[in-house]
């Protein structure tokens, strides 16, 4: 018997249990398992070696999410543990994994959720791929794309020209505030998108309310759920509610609108004459504050989760806007990037927001943070800005 005509199983005589243990443990991926609440259990050597801890340092304390950083985190939180309820499986996730050392590699994440049964509990099963060459590869393709394409200008004005006039209506100014807004379409595609932003008084006429908001999908139907549920969330809103409700009322409006479930709003109300500040953001980036020495703050409090994933009580929090201070909200469009992590876009925009000339206005704040952030134009999503400076007493 030739080696072509023997069976595959004995070409490796060798390959017992003990060696299909060692094909797992020395994997050319990461293994792990973790309980439902994410503590990990179990991990393959690996995996160990690529984060530079040992066993007793990893399974028992650690959860999975502590393996990432803040950016990684809040999407775990606003998009990873929301999918693995809903449909028991993610796939191909770019994530930065941190190292004992404090240092990031990336990495492409699949994660399963398997029910329990007599002899083994709940748990997940938690696919890891070292991506650094990946990422390589990819940025020579951008490169090369972006060498082989076209100018689209024309195009993105009409984009922007129709998503603006679904965005009209909202106040620039009163007693004691200065409003600026900003909207850009999406660099490569004529549809329009789900982002918005709005302003409006509440019914004292003091206390001023903004939102800005990310509706899932592109096209008519987003468009037209965005449409819906900026207008919804002003009529709840004037109500006299206060944020977590208006998120709580929302999560009942998009029962009858499935086009909006999963958007993402940061919402606040601003008591101008104080500068009190009452805010709740449902799975959305966070505002930043930035005071009148400049010193730039983002709101991490007051979070839940996107809109009509989960019906909950919502939290919000509260926090000051000084004289002559500002506050700054976007959808993710502005920062997220997929050459850069979203904790360095995140400082990128703290650092433009608290380091503008002297004696700069609103308008050309909103101005140069679109320019900034934007410069590289390696972005492929709406973006909106929204910026409220409340006046030197």
């Amino acid at each position: 018997m030739t080696e072509a005509e023997r069976p595959p199983q004995e070409l490796l005589p060798g390959l017992g249990p003990e060696s299909v243990e060692d094909l797992y443990d020395r994997a050319p991926c990461g293994y792990l398992v973790s309980l439902p609440n994410g503590t990990i259990v179990r991990a393959n050597r690996t995996f160990l070696d690529w984060v530079g801890l040992d066993a007793d340092a990893l399974v028992g304390p650690t959860r999975f999410v502590d393996l990432l950083g803040g950016g990684g985190r809040i999407f775990h939180e606003t998009h990873v543990a929301p999918l693995l309820a809903l449909q028991g499986t993610v796939r191909e996730l770019d994530l930065d994994i941190v190292r004992a050392d404090g240092t990031a590699f990336p990495a492409l994440v699949s994660i399963v959720r398997m029910e329990g049964t007599d002899e083994v509990a709940a748990h997940h099963r938690i696919t890891v791929f070292d991506a650094s060459q990946r990422h390589q590869y990819e940025a020579e393709l951008r490169r090369a794309r972006a060498t082989a394409e076209a100018s689209e200008e024309q195009v993105r004005a009409v984009a922007t020209t129709l998503q603006r006039s679904l965005l009209s209506g909202g106040i620039t100014s009163g007693a004691g505030f200065h409003i600026e807004t900003r909207y850009r379409p999406a660099y490569d595609t004529l549809e329009i998108g789900g982002d918005w932003h709005d302003a409006f008084f509440l019914k004292d006429r003091t206390t001023v309310a903004v939102s800005v908001g990310d509706v899932v999908g592109r096209g008519i139907a987003a468009a037209c759920a965005m449409g819906q549920l900026r207008a919804a969330l002003r009529a709840i809103a004037t109500s006299g509610v206060g944020p977590a409700r208006v998120l709580e009322h929302l999560d009942d409006f998009v029962e009858r609108l499935p086009d909006a479930q999963m958007a993402t709003i940061a919402y606040a109300q601003i008591d101008t004459a104080t500068g009190a500040v009452r805010y709740a953001c449902a799975g959305h980036l966070p505002p930043l504050l930035v005071d009148a020495e400049g010193v730039a703050t983002y709101l991490w409090e007051g979070r839940s989760r996107p809109i009509g994933l989960v019906p909950e009580a919502r939290p919000e929090a509260t926090a000051t806007l000084v004289a002559s201070g500002r506050m700054v909200l976007y959808t993710d469009g502005l920062i997220e990037r997929r050459v850069r992590n979203i904790d360095d876009s995140l400082d990128r925009l703290a650092r433009s927001a608290a380091t503008g000339p002297a004696g700069e206005g609103l308008p050309a704040l909103g101005d140069r943070l679109m320019a900034e952030l934007l410069a590289d134009e390696d972005h492929r999503d709406d973006v909106c800005l929204l910026a409220i400076e409340r006046e030197a007493g």
